[in-house]
């Protein structure tokens, strides 16, 4: 199978533009030494009237250098309207040559099921996470779903523990109501988290961060495993909000589609 180049490989300068480039990039090298010499003001008259001859020299040239810069911005704009209008089947392609999942539709993707990503098609710009990518590309976009793809779910993950875990912090989080919103279970459950040492000195050191999107993706891989039950054998429960806004938007595998979850219970045991 031949493999697909994609359009947003990296873009270098034709070699017929590189010396033009490089005598602009000389002759702003000379600009700015010379306008440094006319403000440090420390030149002689003769010596001034020197450097400003030898500006307004250089900024002749570098006036006759404007087509090649003309040249130059045409042929990446075209470059990166091309990558840009390659961008959804390219970003695909390399999240599958990840091994990633990627869900959703274009421009919001979910990825590994858990960290959301934003395409905005009129500032060309991206939100992977919490995080702006302000020029979209597959490799700007891959280099910031990298670190958060991988601390997703812990190479030591156990489904049974993390779902003991969660029971416990329902416990913690339950009033009145056998119904606890999500948010609620989750803010216990970053507060189990934490290690008794953290209670001595409440430092950002020594504090276990437990993002959302690491919640969610460790609630569906323990829910894509079929664990349902905690120790004692309380089974899970998830419900959908009463409004989406006080929801967390996560892959239930029970029904294959993504959707709010806004309310939980872990049912006694029969």
């Amino acid at each position: 199978m031949t493999k697909r180049t994609t359009a947003t490989s990296r873009s270098p300068v034709g070699a017929g533009l590189a010396p033009a480039l490089g005598k602009v990039a000389a002759l702003a090298k000379s600009l700015s030494r010379a306008t440094s010499r006319l403000t440090q003001g420390t030149s002689t008259a003769q010596e001034a009237l020197r450097s400003a001859e030898e500006v307004k020299t250089l900024l002749v040239d570098l006036t006759a250098a404007t087509p090649d810069i003309d040249t130059l911005l045409a042929d990446f704009t075209q470059r990166a309207n091309t990558a840009f209008n390659a961008l959804d089947a390219d970003l695909r392609d390399a999240l599958n040559a990840h091994g990633w999942h990627c869900d959703g539709q274009w421009p919001i993707l979910y990825v590994q099921r858990a960290v959301c990503l934003q395409i905005d098609e009129r500032a060309r710009s991206a939100i992977v996470g919490s995080a702006r990518i302000p020029f979209a590309s597959v490799e700007r976009i891959i280099e910031a779903l990298q670190p958060l793809v991988e601390a997703l779910v812990p190479h030591n993950f156990v489904a049974g523990d993390f779902m003991s875990e969660l029971a416990l912090a329902y416990d913690d989080a339950k009033g009145e109501s056998r119904l606890v919103p999500i948010f609620d279970l989750y803010r216990e459950f970053v507060v189990r988290a934490q290690k008794p040492r953290f209670w001595r000195d409440a430092t950002g050191a020594k504090y276990v961060g437990v993002s959302a999107d690491q919640f969610r993706a460790r609630l569906t891989t323990a829910l894509e495993q079929g664990v349902v039950a905690s120790a004692d054998r309380r089974q899970l429960r998830l419900l959908p909000p009463l409004d989406p806004k006080e929801g967390l938007f996560m892959y239930q595998p029970a029904e294959h589609r993504f959707g709010f979850v806004g309310r939980v219970e872990f049912l006694p045991a029969a």
